[in-house]
């Protein structure tokens, strides 16, 4: 938990060229939309849209300009484990459509874990987390899962217009995504590439 906050303040740091000293000052705050509490839930700065996901192995952090919906989501991929699916999994995650597409899948675990990524993420964006039901709309209907680059997708709880989605290269072990209101230029940066490595 601590790696992902760091990680998300260094980047943070980074996008308003302040000193890597200065990450401490960052103001970045948290909202559950669940149950109102500040210390849990969304985070967000008032210059900035930020969003963080993380794994055991694995964080993630995107920062936008201010004035966009921004989510990400890293989950541990079919190759490291796959309890990320559960018993009842595709009622709960998965669209009718997407059941459909899961079947036809020639990985099927490791579709369902891109879509309920990209679920995760768009819900992130929206700000809404887990209290709308994934299974209540449809990323992809693909059995090889949603495409790469931006594709817009209709997220509920989003009235401005879609929610744009691009899959993450997270490595073998995991799948990721990455969803904002707006298709932005997407830059990759290591974690030496950021301010204080």
């Amino acid at each position: 938990m601590l790696a992902s906050r760091a990680l998300l303040r260094l980047l943070l740091a980074r996008e308003l060229n302040a000193e890597p000293l200065a990450t401490r000052g960052l103001e970045i705050t948290r909202h559950c939309p669940g149950c109102g509490v500040a210390d849990h839930g969304q985070p967000r700065h008032r210059r900035r849209a930020v969003s963080l996901s993380r794994t055991r192995e694995l964080v993630m952090a995107a920062v936008a300009p201010a004035g966009v919906l921004l989510g990400v989501d890293v989950e541990r991929g079919p190759a490291l484990s796959a309890k990320g699916i559960f018993p009842g999994f595709d009622d709960a995650v998965l669209a009718p459509g997407e059941r459909a597409a899961v079947a036809a899948a020639a990985r099927p675990d490791a579709l369902r874990l891109a879509l309920f990524s990209a679920k995760e993420a768009l819900l992130k964006a929206a700000g809404v987390g887990l209290t709308i039901e994934p299974a209540s709309f449809l990323v992809s209907a693909d059995p090889l899962g949603p495409p790469a680059g931006w594709t817009p997708v209709h997220t509920p709880g989003v009235d401005s217009g879609p929610v744009y989605l691009q899959p993450v290269d997270a490595g073998a072990g995991h799948v990721a995504s990455l969803a904002c209101t707006a298709p932005l230029m997407v830059e990759r940066l290591d974690i030496g590439k950021l301010p204080g490595q």
